[in-house]
């Protein structure tokens, strides 16, 4: 067995749809650093060895706009035993997984 087996898996939500719809009304300057940190996000080392499947679809993403700008949204499955890149975020809807 895998570690991930072994880890109840644990999900977090990177960024909430909430925290998007404030920061369009704080300005382009709060959406370009959203921006930023889901760039960050992609880059992360975590993030990427997730997004390698193995054990199946780790991360998957979801549109999302902020002002005027639209990206993606990382969802990310983590198991117990890694720490969460983010505490930042909510599970995963049901409906979506």
């Amino acid at each position: 067995m895998t570690d991930h087996e072994h880890a109840r898996p644990a999900v977090v939500a990177v960024i909430l749809n909430e925290a998007a719809k404030e920061a369009a009304m704080m300005g382009p300057e709060v959406a370009d650093a959203l921006e930023r940190l889901r760039g960050e996000l992609e880059e992360h080392p975590l993030i990427g060895n997730l997004r390698g499947g193995g054990d199946g679809e780790l991360v998957f993403w979801y549109p999302m706009t902020v002002g005027a700008r639209e990206f993606t949204v990382p969802y990310v499955y983590v198991p117990e035993s890694v720490p969460p890149v983010l505490t930042v975020g909510r599970p995963v809807p049901k409906d979506l997984m």
